[in-house]
This record gives structure tokens, sequence and C-alpha cells, in this order.
């Protein structure tokens, strides 16, 4: 039996400052199974060894690991950026790493993904600007607008550090701004269920408590 494709091929996501409670929350409340990648970038001191892909997975079911250069997405899969390497979109949905100079003063660096997704899948992104210091990601998230993808930010007002979220609502308009608590319904309405994507982005979604 054929079903219709869901509407996204890729959840990206951004965040810093925060970044790092903010994730755990939000993929402890995503469904399992999740049928679309996740490919984070969370800002990591550049040369010290990092556990985040283990610590993420703490709270949730979903496979979680850092990103190899040239492997293909799977669906269920969180995929972090490692530090100190740009994690950004090839062909053919296959990740690649690199050590070109840093973009906004970060590597890895939020805008590279995105706007390397943007690209390649057009408005079969969904991009989430979640908690952070800086612009990074802004320059991404008006890239995937732009190609017609779907643009979450995190409310402002319930951030840990607010000038990312801020930055992206500046550079576009967003389909969601959503209090932390209510991004995950979000992302399981808009990637799990099909014909639901221009109904809910024109919706309210109620935010539901997250344990701490």
């Amino acid at each position: 039996m054929l079903f219709p494709k869901l509407p996204f091929d890729l959840v990206a996501i951004a965040a810093s400052a925060g970044g790092v409670t903010a994730l755990r929350k939000i993929l402890a409340r995503v469904a399992v199974p999740f049928s679309t990648p996740i490919v984070i970038v969370q800002h990591l001191p550049p040369f010290v060894p990092s556990q985040l892909s283990d610590v993420l997975g703490w709270r949730t079911r979903l496979s979680t690991k850092f990103a190899c250069h040239g492997e293909r997405l799977r669906a269920g899969t969180v995929y972090v950026a490692p530090p100190n390497r740009h994690l950004v979109l090839g062909n053919h949905s296959r990740l690649e790493l690199d050590d070109s100079p840093r973009w906004n003063h970060v590597r890895p660096a939020a805008d590279h993904l995105l706007i390397s997704a943007a690209e390649r899948l057009g408005g079969r992104v969904l991009c989430v600007v979640l908690t952070g210091n800086g612009f990074d990601g802004a320059a991404g998230a008006a890239a995937v607008k732009e190609c017609g993808g779907v643009v979450i930010v995190q409310d402002p007002e319930t951030a840990e550090a607010d000038a990312m979220p801020r930055a992206a609502l500046a550079a576009t308009e967003a389909d969601l701004v959503l209090p932390l608590e209510a991004i995950p319904s979000a992302l399981n309405s808009l990637c799990e269920v099909i014909g639901t994507r221009e109904l809910f982005c024109r919706a309210y979604v109620e935010p539901s408590p997250l344990s701490a």
C-alpha cells in the first residue's frame, strides 16, 4: 500500500546558550516513532570533548548520534553537529562535515546548515530557532522561509537567552512563535499528520507542561 509523502524531509534545530536544556525538553516529548530526521546545531566549545549526543539521548527513545561525514539521513534519528565542524546537507540527503571558516563567529553554525538545507530541500524543511546568544540561525531561517519551508521560533520571553530568537524574528516572518512547552506538539502535528501543515500554521498551539 502506498502512503502520501510526509510534509517535511528534515527538521533542523538551531540552539546556543540554554539550548541543551531546551533540546532535552523538546526531544522528551517528540512522538516515537518520528518519521522525519532531526538535525541539531548546538554551539559547543571547539576543543572540548562533548557528550551532547548521549546527553540528549537520556530523555528520548529516538536514536541520537553525532553526525558523520557522508551518512544519509534516516527517519527517527537525531543528528548532532560535532564540536568545531560545520554540518551541512549535501546531495542525496547526505550530511557533510567541513572545517571552513566560522560563520557568525561560530563553528558549527546553524546558518550554514539551514541555508544548505533550504537549497537542497526547498519547502520540505522545518526550521526551529531556540534560545541562544548572537544572531546565528537568523539568515538560515530567512532562507528556509524564502524557499517555502516552515519556521518555528521560540518565544523570546520563554528563552534563557533571547538574542537568537529575536534575531530570527527580525530576519523573517515566522510561521509559529511558541513557548518552549508548545514546540514538541507543533513538531508532532506538523511532521506526523498528513495535510495539517497549512492549517496548523494558522492555528494557536496550546502549550502543555513539560517536566524539568
